[in-house]
């Protein structure tokens, strides 16, 4: 039996909670926005990291590898492997982030991404040590991003040996923000660390999604114009 069919309703379900979220966003758009980029634009006195030039590196090169073309592995027609392509990245991406958090924080990987399992939030209330709490906490994160439920365990880490291959920028993003903002590298994170380690994370994350989904909207759209000029009938 194709997947085909039913990665479309898998699609159109993301695609539609995409909308939903933005819509949401948009309600108090003016006062988030600005708090937001004022926020990831913040440095200490000390700091060096210019996070505007950083995610300016991540442009269009990445779409013309091959690699990006054979990350669906010939599992659907074109335009199918495209928008699967760029839900493994975004779920890719996020996944790097919370590797770079895992670090930074001192905890170890996971032993796989991808779990059926969602934790409720009694479970991680009810957390016995710090690191299982953020250990849970990661997981319901997961699940609600998509990382989790959507793909293979082997298709997450290809995502992820792409954007390491041809983005590493991404990698770079997430690693030197979170170090900067994380206090005494030698101290011992609490739950109110954690959580505000993790409002980091997302905030991140909704950066890069954004220069990445403008990076394919522009992609498409000069797709679009080449194929309707080929298609068009001369003298018409």
């Amino acid at each position: 039996m194709s997947t085909a069919p039913f990665f479309c309703f898998l699609i159109a379900t993301q695609l539609y909670a995409g909308i939903v979220a933005i819509s949401n966003t948009t309600l108090n758009s003016t006062q988030t926005t600005q708090s937001l980029v004022e926020y990831l634009n913040a440095t200490t006195p000390s700091s060096i990291f210019d996070f505007e030039g950083e995610i300016a590196k991540i442009n269009v090169s990445f779409l013309a590898c091959q690699d990006y073309e054979q990350l669906s592995r010939d599992l659907f027609p074109d335009f199918l492997a495209g928008l699967f392509n760029n839900i493994l990245i975004k779920s890719s991406h996020r996944a790097i982030g919370f590797q770079e958090l895992r670090s930074v924080l001192g905890f170890s990987l996971p032993d796989q991404w991808t779990t059926e399992f969602r934790p409720s939030r009694e479970d991680i209330a009810a957390a016995p040590s710090v690191e299982t709490y953020y250990e849970l906490s990661e997981l319901r994160k997961r699940c609600s991003t998509f990382i989790s439920d959507w793909f293979f365990e082997s298709q997450l880490l290809s995502g992820i040996e792409f954007l390491n291959r041809h983005l590493p920028v991404v990698r770079t993003i997430y690693r030197k923000k979170l170090e900067e903002i994380r206090r005494p590298s030698d101290s011992i994170a609490d739950r109110e660390e954690i959580d505000y380690m993790f409002e980091v994370h997302s905030e991140l994350s909704w950066r890069i999604d954004d220069r990445i989904r403008r990076i394919l909207r522009c992609n498409n759209y000069k797709h679009a114009e080449k194929r309707r000029k080929t298609e068009k009938i001369p003298g018409l």
